[in-house]
Formats: C-alpha cells, sequence, structure tokens
C-alpha cells in the first residue's frame, strides 16, 4: 500500500467510506419503519392461524393456510421478516397479490440440509385461484442457509421485474435467475405456512438502489422459437385416452400468453378451471412455410399431456406426469425442452400445427404449471412465427 500513489490510497479510503455509509443509511432507513403487529385486528386468517402477544409485536402463527395482511400494499420497495418453520413443509410469502389470488410467491422448501439443497428456495408466479406455477419455472431456486428448527431472518427486495433475497443476511446470488413473472397491478402481501412469523416490516420505495429492469430475453430473437399461438377454450372433463384432431374446437380462439424464452403459460390464463382436482384440455394452433418438403427436429417442452399433430396427423403424444416419479420426463418432471424430441414431416407451403395439452396430475387434488414451450433444430426451409409467405 505505501507505494501507491497518495491519490489513488484515498480513492479507495472513499469508497469504503462510501460503501459503508450506503450500507449505514439503509439499515438505518430500515429501522425507521416499525414492525407491524401480529394481531387478529391487522391479519385475514384463511385457515388455523394464532396470535401470541409479547413485548415486541406479537407473533403470528399459521399452522395450515395463510394469512392476508389488512390494508398495506408494496408494489416496489423491502420486505423484511422472521419466520420459524413447523415441520417440513413449504413456508413464505405472498406479495402482488390479487384478490384472484394471483401472486408472486416465495418460499422455503424446509429440509435439514437446506445450506446444500438445490430446490429449498423457491421463487413461481401463483396464477388465477393461487395455482403455483413451481414446475412451469425450475430455474428459480437455490440453496440457502435456512435454519429448520429455528428462527430465520428474510428480507426480500422488489423492484420492477427483480427480486432479491437475503437470507440471515445473507445474499442467495443468482435467485431468481429469471425476472417476476405474475400480473402486475396487484399489491396485496400474504403470509403462508406452516410456520411462525414475527418483526415483520414492509418498506415501499425501498430498492436499496436495484435496477428494476433486466437483460434483454436472448430467446426472443431466436427465430428457431415459436411463440405466435392461439389457444381455445378449456375444456374440463375426465380425459380417457388421446384426442383426435376431430375433437379440436372450433370457435372461441385468441392469442395465447407466451412469456419470455416463448413459453406458453395456460396456467397463467386459466387456473385451474375445474372443480379441484378436475382436468382440464386446451389446443393450441399455430402454422409455418416451408419452402420444400422436408422433416424439421423439434425439441419440446410440455405440462402435462400433450399430443402434437401436423396437418391432422399425429406428430407426438406424450406425459410429463410428477407422479409416479417413472413417468416425468427430464428433468425430474419440470417444463424444459428436454422434455421430448420429435420430427415434424412437412410439405411446401403451409403448415397447421395444433397441439392438445392437458393439465392433468395424477396423485394429486391439485394442478400447477400447464404449458408448453417449441423450438426447431433446423430452420433452413421453414420459418416459424410468420403470418406470410418468404
Amino acid at each position: 500500500m505505501k507505494h501507491l500513489p497518495r491519490m489513488i490510497v484515498a480513492l479507495g479510503a472513499l469508497v469504503l467510506l462510501s460503501s459503508a455509509s450506503i450500507a449505514a443509511t439503509a439499515t438505518s432507513t430500515r429501522a425507521s419503519f416499525a414492525p407491524i403487529p401480529m394481531t387478529a385486528k391487522q391479519w385475514q386468517p384463511t385457515g388455523n392461524t394464532e396470535f401470541v402477544s409479547d413485548d415486541k409485536g406479537g407473533v403470528l402463527r399459521i399452522n395450515d393456510g395463510q394469512a392476508i395482511l389488512n390494508g398495506i400494499t408494496l408494489h416496489d420497495g423491502t420486505i423484511a421478516f422472521d419466520f420459524k418453520p413447523i415441520g417440513e413443509d413449504m413456508p413464505g410469502i405472498r406479495f402482488h397479490r390479487g384478490t384472484d389470488g394471483r401472486a408472486e410467491a416465495f418460499y422455503i422448501r424446509v429440509q435439514d440440509n437446506c445450506a446444500q439443497a438445490a430446490d429449498c428456495l423457491q421463487y413461481a408466479p401463483a396464477g388465477p385461484g393461487g395455482i403455483m406455477q413451481w414446475d412451469f419455472y425450475p430455474e428459480n431456486q437455490a440453496p440457502a442457509p435456512i435454519n429448520p428448527g429455528g428462527w430465520n431472518r428474510i428480507r426480500i427486495v422488489v423492484s420492477g421485474q427483480r427480486m432479491v433475497a437475503f437470507i440471515n443476511d445473507r445474499l442467495v446470488p443468482g435467485f431468481p435467475e429469471g425476472p417476476l413473472e405474475g400480473d402486475p397491478g396487484q399489491d396485496g402481501i400474504a403470509l403462508v405456512g406452516p410456520a411462525a412469523f414475527r418483526k415483520l416490516r414492509v418498506m415501499p420505495g425501498m430498492v436499496e438502489g436495484i435496477a428494476g429492469d433486466l437483460a434483454p430475453d436472448a430467446m426472443a430473437s431466436d427465430p428457431h422459437m415459436t411463440g405466435n399461438w392461439r389457444v381455445s377454450p378449456p375444456v374440463v372433463a375426465s380425459f380417457e385416452g388421446w384426442p383426435s384432431i376431430a375433437d379440436m374446437p372450433r370457435d372461441g380462439w385468441q392469442p395465447a400468453l407466451v412469456g419470455r424464452h416463448a413459453k406458453v403459460n395456460l396456467a397463467q390464463m386459466f387456473g385451474s378451471p375445474g372443480p379441484h382436482g378436475a382436468s382440464a384440455r386446451a389446443w393450441l394452433k399455430t402454422r409455418l412455410w416451408a419452402d420444400a418438403d422436408c422433416s424439421a427436429g423439434v425439441s419440446f417442452s410440455y405440462l402435462r399431456e400433450a399430443e402434437v399433430f401436423v396437418d391432422g396427423q399425429v406428430a407426438f403424444k406424450g406425459r410429463n406426469y410428477y407422479y409416479p416419479a417413472f413417468m416425468r420426463a427430464r428433468p425430474d418432471g419440470a417444463l424444459s425442452l428436454q422434455n421430448g424430441h420429435f420430427t415434424m414431416m412437412l410439405h411446401r407451403g403451409w403448415n397447421d400445427i395444433a397441439v392438445a395439452l392437458s393439465n392433468t396430475f395424477p396423485g394429486s387434488s391439485a394442478h400447477y404449471g400447464w404449458g408448453m414451450q417449441m423450438r426447431f433444430d433446423d430452420i433452413t426451409h421453414i420459418r416459424v412465427d410468420s403470418d406470410t409467405r418468404p
């Protein structure tokens, strides 16, 4: 250090001092927000909930279900709280929550080896009715230093499309990998059990210098991806066997919800359309142009049961169930372009592509992710996502 020019030494000291000052200011500002009382007046429980009084604002013990916070919302800012798990389950928080159950869900899969478990900490959007889409966004998970038998300090910072998380004052790097995927405009908050919660602070506007924008989606400009889909109204039924092209609806089609990486997300559009446990099927359609008779290899991700037709002929059928475990497509039953691969036989001119997609989830009365993604290996002779001849 003694051989460095004095100006460089001084600048280094200034940077260290500024960083410490910023951190101290953020800590001081967070401390200015009083903890929210854990009392029945402040919360709307939906399940078995207990309010325990103490001299630090109280403890909210949610044995099952969730508790909705009254009168306080957050769009961008910081949420901090302590939580203590009750057994091995998936407690957490839902923010940007709407009256129909849509929300951003941040939760912990409590387990003894959380610090090494890739799925300890998870983020997923919840669709209509609170449908969790953990299997649709498997990239948004990470290990975390959670104490399964004691109190843990959680802090999440929300800024635009981004969220960062601190567990016991340690940043969880690279989590979540993608943007917040829920519907904007809903800013409610709910705590989800089973767990005990205390010292909750909600701090609107405190984004701690985190930019709200993400890097552009590389797949958005990938000409191999197809995202120009239309979807039929879902039909609720007890399906037996595979559908035929004659079962495809004629009316009621609308543009499908297509997100980052050209993922078609039906759970975010429709939730779980039928009664609890009932399966639903929707159809998707698009078309592509081939300038010669050719074959095209396709990588195909899907949840949960899919049949693909090319000009009315079956090109692929597959089931990606989570239960039983041997029915899981790679990797581990989650949405991935590794789920399936097949070949389309195309003729010169327009080719009509249709997909029958069901949310069937054997072994559970609930439904989760429901959607698909399609990528062509070689597009030398074809054009995807186009309504005009090349």
